[in-house]
Parts: structure tokens; C-alpha cells; sequence
């Protein structure tokens, strides 16, 4: 299963999420509006680093395994890359934090900000995977 991996495309997999992510949650996208409707306060991130480490290893995994699932269904175009992020994420992402609402009583907003950015994520991660084959 690990043997038709290549490391390098996964890597970029990941700085590009980081680089999604940074650029997503930034003042100039949605970083001011996140803020205010979490409450979170600039002080509040000062200790970033520490969750900057976990999301780069969460970003690995969901690289790998996206990698895999991308070989296993043998999609091989952009389009393919897309359809196959979507539905991985309509499965998997979009159904599972809606909890967040339910249970944590998580503003609704906040969870559609969340979750747009990780489609954006698995979009971008699935492109960068299968083009680099």
C-alpha cells in the first residue's frame, strides 16, 4: 500500500495546505472575521507555534492517506482530483463536524468557514498529488 507512494508530492501536498491555511485564516481573507466570531483575541495566538506543529502533522496524514485513496480509485486527471476531494469531503468532513453545532453549540459560521477551508485543503492536495505522478 506505501510502496506506490512518492514523499516529494506529498510534502508539497502539505506545504500547500499550510500555505492555504495561513492564507485562509490571514486579515486578508477570513482571519478578522474567525476572530470575532470565535472571540478569539490576537493574544490569544501568540502561542500558535505549538498548533502550527499538530496541523502540519495532521496535514501529513490526511496527504497520505489522500495519496492513497487517490492511487486505489486510479484518478489521473484534475478533474478526477476534484471529484474525488469533493465527495471526500462531502463523506467525511462536512458530516462529521456538523456535530460541532449539534453538541459544542459551535456558531454556524464558524463551522462553514471551517469547513469551506478544508475543501479548499483536499482540492488543492489532491490536484498537487495526482499531477505529480
Amino acid at each position: 500500500m506505501f510502496e506506490s507512494l512518492n514523499i516529494v508530492p506529498i510534502i508539497l501536498a502539505v506545504v500547500a495546505d499550510m500555505v492555504v491555511s495561513t492564507l485562509w485564516y490571514s486579515p486578508f481573507l477570513f482571519g478578522n472575521y474567525w476572530r470575532k466570531e470565535t472571540g478569539t483575541t490576537r493574544d490569544d495566538m501568540k502561542g500558535a507555534a505549538k498548533s502550527m506543529g499538530f496541523a502540519v502533522i495532521t496535514s501529513f496524514v490526511m496527504a497520505v492517506v489522500l495519496a492513497i485513496v487517490l492511487d486505489k480509485l486510479n484518478v489521473k486527471t484534475v478533474d478526477g482530483a476534484i471529484e474525488t476531494a469533493f465527495m471526500l469531503w462531502v463523506g467525511f468532513v462536512l458530516t462529521t463536524n456538523v456535530t460541532r453545532i449539534i453538541y459544542e453549540r459551535a456558531k454556524p459560521s464558524v463551522y462553514f468557514l471551517q469547513v469551506s477551508y478544508q475543501l479548499v485543503g483536499l482540492i488543492v492536495m489532491s490536484i498537487i498529488l495526482v499531477l505529480w505522478k
